[in-house]
């Protein structure tokens, strides 16, 4: 929700992100995944989760988010709050993918959402300082 200056009312938007997967099996654990992400949503410290709906028909699935308006969050924050939150957590099931792109800044509430709910999974922590280290190169460069 997104109040005007004067707080006389307020606007919420929602983003729609359709995947076509290449069979029916990955589909089902694309859903296996949302699913999870659903029920541990607010198992994490300082990434928060949108809010959002979802559906898979055949090999497609479907989500409706809320919209996140903001900024991609800075690698003071990365570092500082999405590494001990996702990389180091003791739950396997994490978020897979630590682009700075996928973590933006709410304008009005200043806290970090996850974007790309799809991308989440049980993952061992050496895969994860894995991938983590790939992105943190790629922020070295300039790149998100």
């Amino acid at each position: 929700m997104y109040p005007d200056e004067k707080g006389h009312y307020s606007t919420s938007f929602t983003i729609v992100k359709e995947i076509t997967c290449i069979d029916e099996d990955y589909a089902k654990e694309t859903a296996r995944r949302l699913i999870t992400l659903t029920s541990r949503r607010f198992t994490f410290r300082y990434v928060m989760i949108p809010e959002f709906t979802f559906e898979r028909k055949g090999n497609i699935v479907k989500y409706t988010s809320e919209y996140i308006k903001g900024n991609p969050c800075s690698i003071e924050r990365m570092n500082a709050e999405v590494w001990p939150d996702c990389v180091l957590r003791t739950d396997p099931f994490t978020i897979a993918n630590y682009g700075r792109e996928n973590f933006v800044v709410c304008d009005t509430r200043k806290k970090i959402f996850f974007v790309d709910l799809e991308d989440c999974g049980h993952i061992l922590i050496n895969e994860r300082k894995k991938r983590w280290n790939y992105h943190k190169e790629r922020w070295a460069q300039g790149l998100y």
